[in-house]
């Protein structure tokens, strides 16, 4: 009896073993945007080892990008409901409502991963995006604002918060966002045409 508990216990942690390498490969091929190769092992992890998160999570991933985007998010579900204080898992699965345009609840999981940590800059961000695109734009800004008082480098946010300002009218708070955008990112094209594009409007 005692033997059969040994090998029992022996067994589980092989095959938990056994799934963390088919993991780690699956990583990989997902760096390397094999995602195809990365789901088959993922599935392979995950059957060892039903309850890894990280598997779960990056094969929603991986079904992300493959455009199957009900299977990301039962993926991105079910790592939420493994470890609920996952800030990644509700991240991830916001990109996928954004991208069905449930924007509600993209807002719901952005809201949870800010009351995760309230130090996630990027969580201020997508939410602020999120709420350019339901035409909240006072919330956006508020989010955004929030997201470069957090990290003073994101180039996105201040371009973003810029377009914010333009839309309104408020060229001069408009161009000086674009103008730290590009002061952060001097390749940013797009700050740089909105830029252009408001200097001619202020000259006529």
């Amino acid at each position: 009896m005692f033997g059969m508990a040994i090998f029992a216990v022996f067994a589980t942690s092989w095959a938990a073993a056994e799934g963390w390498s088919y993991r780690d490969r699956a990583m990989l091929l997902l760096d390397r945007g094999e995602f195809e190769s990365a789901i088959l092992d993922f599935t392979v992890a995950i059957r060892l080892n039903p309850n890894d998160t990280m598997a779960f999570l990056h094969r929603g991933v991986a079904h992300g990008h493959m455009g199957a985007l009900d299977l990301a998010i039962a993926d991105f579900t079910r790592a939420i409901r493994l470890n609920p204080n996952d800030l990644m898992a509700f991240r991830s699965r916001a990109v996928v409502h954004t991208k069905r345009g449930d924007y509600d609840l993209a807002i719901a999981d952005l809201t949870q991963a800010i009351r995760l940590d309230f130090n996630n800059a990027d969580a201020f961000f997508q939410r602020g995006v999120v709420h350019i695109r339901r035409w909240d734009l006072d919330l956006a800004t508020m989010d955004l604002t929030e997201a470069i008082r957090l990290n003073p480098n994101n180039a996105d946010a201040f371009f973003e918060r810029g377009m914010i300002h333009h839309y309104r009218g408020g060229y001069r708070l408009a161009v000086a966002d674009y103008e730290t955008a590009l002061r952060i990112n001097p390749n940013h094209s797009s700050a740089r045409q909105f830029l252009e594009g408001i200097r001619q409007h202020m000259a006529r």
